[in-house]
């Protein structure tokens, strides 16, 4: 027979109310915490004082590459990601990439794409990012200006 409780962080104490009372059993515990994804485990509860570990995992954030001067979505790209103790490699085609994250911190971004400029951005992760958008621009074409005669630069 399964009892469920839906563990959340304001109702603690009904959920330990029910173990003191010594009503033992198995309980299914609903996890949720802001920035985490829910998470349902089932436990057997037979000892008061025993300790009930509940795992919860980073919510998945949504990464988009966009052309900067139109605002499209890039066919393609690269995305190295880290941060301290953390490296991942991202290779994917569009729309998006969902990425787990290694936590709640700064992350650094170089992203590259053919036929545009690489670029390095750093941004902070906290528990309300879903979505994190990585712009491109395509280079600027260099202009050398030389003499006809000498070929050199003027």
């Amino acid at each position: 027979m399964f009892q469920t409780i839906t563990f959340i962080q304001d109702q603690t104490q009904d959920m330990l109310q029910l173990i003191f009372q010594r009503k033992y059993g198995t309980y299914s515990f609903t996890t949720t915490c802001a920035g985490y994804q829910v998470s349902v485990e089932s436990h057997i509860v037979n000892v008061t004082g025993q300790l009930v570990t509940l795992h919860v995992d980073w919510n998945t954030i949504q990464i988009e590459v966009r052309d900067e001067a139109t605002n499209q979505l890039l066919p393609t790209a690269t995305i190295l990601i880290t941060a301290s103790a953390y490296s991942l490699t991202v290779n994917w085609v569009s729309p998006s990439y969902t990425w787990t994250t290694n936590g709640f911190m700064s992350y650094t971004f170089a992203t590259s794409s053919s036929e545009y400029s690489s670029r390095t951005v750093t941004l902070s992760v906290t528990v309300n990012t879903t979505l994190i958008t990585l712009y491109l621009g395509k280079g600027a074409i260099p202009i050398r200006v030389q003499e006809c005669v000498s070929g050199d630069a003027v």
